[in-house]
């Protein structure tokens, strides 16, 4: 009976029904565990969920105390003006640390372990405004003549010609294409694929139509992958890994030296 009724206070103050008392003495390690399995549970991407672990992992450790309940705003405050000084983080990069730790205290929040998210308090840093840059035709032409012939050609025409993201490049399959003559599309959404789900960054399924100058590359791909799903295949001929398609795009593309 007394395990009966540890089960249901327990339940009621997840659940926020009893308003008198605060759970404490919940360790870090523990919350930390089950934050990984939400993240999971989320389909979140691998590299995000590194990054993630990367800045909760560093923050815990220079926070040094033992419970969730121990990490207040005051302590993010301090860790924030700690990575500014010690590791020289840039605007962009405290933002991303402060999104990080948001959400696993958001996660903290929900199962009833601490009453307030420290990290609320806490604004991030703006950013300043960027002109945005646009290739020209000139450019365009010039970027993939550099390339003609190679593996990457279809891949650069792609994301010159749709805007697509690196990711979901990487992740377009013969599913989400479709060359119908006259309203030709592409479309970004989530999908699972022999076991492993992806989610576009905004989370939202959009259509992006396929112009004129990028259909061919499309027709061409889909002539010479047969039945394999992914529209782009890396030399193994598996789907693209987002960074290995970083750093070959990078060496493709980097200027030669003068002679």
């Amino acid at each position: 009976e007394a395990e009966h009724r540890r089960a249901e206070r327990e339940k009621e103050l997840v659940l926020g029904k009893l308003k008198h008392l605060k759970q404490r003495d919940v360790s870090i390690s523990r919350v930390y565990r089950e934050y990984l399995q939400h993240c999971i549970a989320s389909f979140k991407t691998e590299k995000t969920m590194e990054t993630d672990r990367s800045v909760l992992k560093k923050f815990f450790r220079w926070a040094s105390v033992r419970t969730v309940d121990k990490l207040t705003t005051s302590k993010v405050m301090d860790f924030f003006v700690y990575r500014v000084k010690v590791d020289k983080l840039i605007p962009s990069s405290i933002r991303r640390n402060r999104e990080a730790m948001h959400a696993f205290f958001n996660f903290v929040k929900r199962k009833g372990y601490i009453t307030e998210n420290p990290v609320t308090e806490v604004k991030p840093p703006r950013l300043p405004d960027h002109d945005i840059s646009f290739l020209k035709l000139g450019e365009i032409d010039g970027c993939l003549k550099a390339v003609e012939g190679d593996r990457l050609e279809p891949v650069i025409a792609c994301a010159i010609f749709s805007g697509l993201r690196r990711e979901e490049i990487c992740w377009l399959t013969w599913e989400d294409v479709d060359l119908t003559e006259g309203k030709p599309l592409l479309q970004v959404r989530g999908k699972t694929v022999d076991g492993e789900s992806w989610l576009p960054k905004t989370k939202r399924h959009r259509f992006v139509p396929i112009s004129r100058r990028l259909h061919p590359y499309l027709v061409a791909a889909r002539i010479q992958q047969g039945d394999r799903p992914w529209v782009f295949l890396s030399p193994e001929g598996h789907r693209w890994d987002p960074d290995n398609l970083g750093h070959r795009l990078a060496v493709e593309l980097k200027p030669s030296a003068p002679a």
